[in-house]
Order: structure tokens, then sequence, then C-alpha cells
């Protein structure tokens, strides 16, 4: 595992390493009132509260160093002792000391499910990370991982994993093999329904402004639906009559559908300059998430650094993010003001 940031930060390795050791030698003093554990090595680790006090605003320093530490322990246990009692305060102390480290929320949950069977303790991390880095799809792609491989067995599993795999696609960032899993199992379990009913449910609630929410979502589920059946007919129309559809109303002409779905919402369906129908209800919805996620990747950006980003492409330079997304209307492209961090 690489040591993230020094460079970065201009602060010798001697430096931070000399904090590091002064927060572990005053660790006893703390503890001195608690009861001993065995695994002496690890008998002081200092909890993030005290390593933050020391560090001197080198966090991530210190995290990437007790990372190193935790590896390190995982893998003399499973090589002699098999007792991990200590990983899960190794893991969250880095995870709080440095709540952007990717891989130790990822590969600690990994440790935590695998080698301690903490399920639960594994997703909460996950959990924590996706907070704090909403567009690594590696999260909820081992919390996908947990339920198909740890919970297998439960009735839930591949509906949890399915979502899960989603969320891992909506990043924008995941890979090819992601996102044809979550397609297949969504295509196993008919995760439309599944949407739809969870949906009715809060519909059919108490909370005002939870029903209002999911009728609205209920609505977007039919319009999308209205999407894929269009798009369907236009590749059946291209086979049938050997060319491409030139206009959606074709399809009321040809016999193909007896006539265009409303958008209840206002919006209206559409043929794309790539061929392929869209509505407009669906892509605000879609581009507002997407400049969300957006603006969120530059907010944390001017956290971690003190100004706004140069460009969009300065969050990938970062490791913010993996990839910029790709506007959701077809032809158009994100506009950014580096003066005041508008993404439009």
């Amino acid at each position: 595992m690489s040591v993230r940031g020094l460079a970065v930060k201009g602060v010798s390795m001697v430096a931070a390493l000399a904090l590091f050791a002064g927060a572990m030698a005053l660790q006893p003093r703390v503890d001195a009132t608690r009861p001993p554990h065995d695994l002496n090595d690890y008998k002081y680790l200092p909890g993030e509260k005290l390593l933050t006090h020391f560090t001197a605003g080198l966090d991530t320093v210190i995290a990437d160093l007790l990372w190193i530490q935790c590896c390190t322990y995982v893998g003399r246990q499973v090589k002699s002792g098999w007792d991990f009692t200590w990983l899960e305060q190794m893991v969250r102390t880095v995870t709080r000391l440095d709540p952007y480290f990717v891989d130790a929320y990822r590969y600690g949950a990994m440790f935590l499910a695998s080698l301690k069977r903490q399920d639960d303790t594994s997703l909460e991390l996950l959990h924590a990370g996706m907070i704090a880095n909403p567009y690594a799809w590696e999260l909820p792609y081992e919390a996908a991982m947990i339920y198909l491989l740890n919970r297998r067995d439960q009735p839930d599993s591949r509906a949890m994993a399915a979502r899960y795999l989603a969320m891992a696609a909506e990043t924008g960032h995941a890979p090819q093999f992601v996102i044809e899993t979550a397609a297949a199992i969504q295509g196993q379990l008919n995760l439309n329904e599944v949407e739809v009913g969870m949906w009715q449910k809060l519909a059919e609630g108490d909370n005002a402004l939870l029903r209002d929410l999911a009728r609205q979502k209920l609505l977007e589920v039919r319009i999308r639906d209205n999407v894929r059946v269009l798009n369907d007919l236009i590749d059946r129309y291209r086979q049938e009559q050997g060319q491409p559809l030139a206009r959606l109303d074709l399809l009321v002409d040809k016999g193909y559908i007896r006539a265009i779905p409303p958008d209840p919402m206002g919006g209206e369906y559409f043929l794309a300059e790539d061929g392929r129908a869209y509505n407009t209800t669906v892509l605000r919805s879609e581009t507002d998430r997407a400049r969300g996620n957006l603006s969120g990747a530059v907010r944390t950006y001017e956290r971690k650094y003190g100004s706004l980003p140069p460009s969009l492409d300065a969050l990938i330079h970062a490791g913010i993010m993996d990839g910029i997304p790709d506007h959701p209307w077809p032809g158009k492209q994100w506009g950014y003001n580096p003066v005041n961090g508008d993404v439009h």
C-alpha cells in the first residue's frame, strides 16, 4: 500500500513518524485505568482524537502510516494467531483521520466481513464511506458482495445486492463488469417491480412528505418504463423497415403503438440525433442528480485543498472522481466556473 499525499503536503516522513511516536507514547497514560489486552503490540493503539491532537494537520499522513500498520497486523494474524481483536478499531481510526481514504473503507470492510464475520460492522463502515465518497463505485460494490457472498442465504440478499450494484453503476465510474452484473441481477429479479412496490408502500404511508416523494417516483418509474418500450419499438422498426426511425409519431403511423404515451409530469418524449427515445422529465431529474454529484465533488476538493478546482478535470487528478460523468442530455456537456465553483 503506497503512502499517499506526502509530496503534496511537503512534510518529511521523519516528522510524521515523530508525531505518531509521540501519540503512541502518551496513550498508555490515557489507558492506564483500562483493563489490559492480550495483543501487546496494539495494546496502546491511539484513538483518532488523540492522534488528531498530535498530527498538527497531518491527519492523512498518519492515516497512511496507521493503514500500513493495519495491513501488517492483518497479514501477521492470518499467518499465526488469527486474532483480529484490534482490527475494527484500527480501521475506524484510519477512516476518521482521513474520511476520503476509499481503500481503507473498502479493504477494511472486506477484512471485517471475511476475517471477523462482522457483516453489520462492515456495512456500517461502507455506509460511512459512501457518505464521504459518493463517487467511489467500490464502496456500494463491496456492500453488494457482502449480500451476495456472506448473506446469500437471506431471502432479500439478491435484491439488496442489486440495489447496491445499481448505486455503484450510478456513480458513472464503475467498470463494465459491475454494470453488467447489476443488469443481470435486475433482470433475474424484475427489480422494476421491486422498486414500484417500495415506492407504493411509502405512497400509502402516514408521512405526507414521503407520500408526495413516493408518488413522484412512481410516475418517474412509469415514464422510464415507457422510454424503454419506445426504444424497443425503435429497434424493432429498424429491423423490420430496414431504416432508422425518422420521428416518433411514425411508430403510431406504422401501427407499432396506438399512441405516444402522455407524460403525467408535464414533460415530453422525443427522438434524439442518436436515434434513441428520451423523456425531458427523466433527463431533468438525472441532470439534477449528476450536477449535484459534481457540485459535491467540487466542494470536497475545496475542503481538502482550500481552494476551488481550476477545472472539472482537476477532480480526477486529485483522486476525488475517477472520471467526469457524461451529461444526461444527448449532445450536451458540462460547464464549470472556477471563480464560484458553479457547475452548469
